[in-house]
């Protein structure tokens, strides 16, 4: 199955690092947004997402916030020693 998220910054991040991905249109490009942390092949956490109007994220607040969370939701994950499916599972039943 071909995935609908797609790397944030091509070549900016390591791939099996907590990646932070993005998902729109599918048959063609849409302004609408999903933002999410790839945890591995087939987990994402979902942090939010927005109408993209502007080339770069930073240009506008509302997707500035955006970038903000993504990076707050990696930076909790790292923290709690989750890099792949099973630190992520171990964490929630844990935690539950």
């Amino acid at each position: 199955m071909k995935s609908i998220f797609k790397p944030l910054k091509s070549n900016a991040e390591n791939p099996s690092n907590l990646l932070r991905t993005k998902a729109y249109g599918t048959t063609m490009a849409s302004w609408l947004r999903l933002y999410e942390i790839k945890v591995d092949s087939n987990m994402y956490i979902i942090t939010g997402g927005s109408i993209k109007l502007t080339q770069r994220m930073e240009d506008r607040k509302h997707t500035m916030q955006e970038l903000i969370k993504l990076d707050m939701c990696r930076e909790f994950l790292r923290s709690e020693g989750i890099f792949d499916e099973a630190g992520m599972v171990e964490f929630l039943e844990s935690e539950f």
